[in-house]
């Protein structure tokens, strides 16, 4: 039998809604406030998920091509 683990998860891919409402309060939920990135869509849906989710308090960046990303 295994002992107990532990690990973290590096990446999550997660589609969100037009508005970014669901995604901004499925992000809410996490107590460590961690780093959000928006690399997929459109920039103006990135723009409009980065505004859904920083009007709940959460930041995230829309990182441009060829932006390294540190730990």
């Amino acid at each position: 039998m295994l002992g107990p683990c532990q690990f973290s998860v590096d990446t999550i891919g997660v589609a969100a809604d037009e508005e970014g409402g669901e995604f901004a309060c499925w992000a809410g939920a996490f107590r460590n406030n961690p780093r959000f990135y928006l690399v997929h869509g459109e920039s103006g849906t990135q723009e409009a998920f980065k505004s859904a989710l920083a009007e709940s308090g959460i930041e995230a960046k829309v990182p441009a091509y060829g932006d390294r990303i540190e730990r």
